[in-house]
């Protein structure tokens, strides 16, 4: 499970920023994170530092992207839940090197440090953190390429279609079963078949996603989505947002970045988990705030009505875009 996750550095985050999946109770996990803010203002830059720190965690080659005006220096640091431990794992790198790399482990409500390396060497050649390395490799999903994700779909329907058909069942599809013949996928709609290539983009697109959101809400593993609402109807998305809600006595989590304010009036959302980004500043930067922040809210409040009123920020400016200046 996903703790916490802070970010300095990275693309156009410049100072540290927190995404937190803590309750303001400071004891339970939130089972969902909803980014919001202007198109440019720094959603993708969070979301991205997922996949730059897993692919670094397990010793992938990475494109280096620092804010233009930072030291030249990113520093992740992760806090997360595995097998009942708590883990703290920092990494701090340049574009020639590895600053240093830690792994703590909580004991008696503290962080104390395992394990602290200064090079990629020596730090790539240990095996013996199986929690960190299964951790990135399983727990953490990034749903960024959809092709990658349609081969696991298919395998899934190779061997038992019955979760995914239940699945789009839920979601509202009229479907009698899922035919994997060869390398091809068939929709059975009972009186015909519809091969997947005919089928919209987002039904595409939403085969080759679902089964890790299945795995995902079965497993208790943490899905990361800069884009999962982009060309899927806004009622899916709702049901996807609900089903993550209910299933956190799994521990499966939903980190996505998303323009659709309807899910702020959805009550399973709540206020712990609605974040918004914004730049700042000359240097462009971006901030990370979270909805609780502001005083005085209750789950009672409209949340949708007064972030489209500008309440909160984090609202592209409006005004006229074509045309000549008045």
């Amino acid at each position: 499970m996903l703790l916490e996750f802070r970010i300095k550095g990275f693309r156009s985050i410049l100072n540290e920023v927190t995404l937190s999946l803590m309750a303001g109770n400071g004891t339970d996990v939130l089972p969902l994170s909803l980014v919001y803010g202007a198109n440019g203002s720094g959603k993708s830059s969070v979301l991205s530092a997922f996949a730059d720190l897993k692919g670094r965690a397990l010793g992938r080659a990475m494109r280096f992207e620092p804010h233009r005006l930072s030291d030249g220096v990113i520093t992740y640091l992760v806090y997360f839940r595995r097998n009942g431990k708590n883990y703290g794992y920092k990494l701090s790198f340049s574009k020639e090197i590895y600053l240093s790399e830690e792994l703590s482990l909580q004991k008696n409500g503290r962080y104390e440090i395992v394990f602290s390396g200064k090079n990629e060497k020596e730090t790539r050649a240990r095996k013996d953190f199986e929690d960190l390395r299964c951790f990135f490799e399983d727990d953490l999903v990034l749903l960024s390429n959809e092709s990658d994700w349609l081969v696991h779909s298919k395998k899934i329907i190779g061997k038992d279609p019955r979760p995914i058909v239940r699945a789009f069942r839920k979601l509202g599809f009229s479907i009698e079963n899922i035919v994997l013949d060869g390398d091809d996928v068939y929709f059975d709609y009972g009186t015909f078949r519809v091969p997947l290539p005919d089928e919209s983009y987002g039904v595409r697109r939403l085969f080759s996603y679902i089964s890790l959101i299945i795995d995902a809400l079965s497993n208790g593993k943490c899905i990361v989505s800069d884009e999962l609402d982009s060309h899927l109807h806004q009622e899916v998305i709702v049901q996807i947002v609900r089903e993550f809600s209910s299933k956190n006595g799994t521990g499966a989590q939903l980190v996505m970045a998303t323009h659709d304010t309807e899910l702020l009036a959805m009550k399973e959302v709540k206020k712990d988990e609605v974040w918004f980004t914004r730049l700042s500043g000359p240097e462009r930067s971006t901030e990370l705030y979270a909805l609780s922040e502001f005083d005085h809210l209750d789950e009672s409040r409209d949340y949708r009505k007064e972030y489209l009123g500008g309440f909160y920020g984090a609202l592209p400016s409006t005004g006229r875009i074509f045309g000549e200046d008045e």
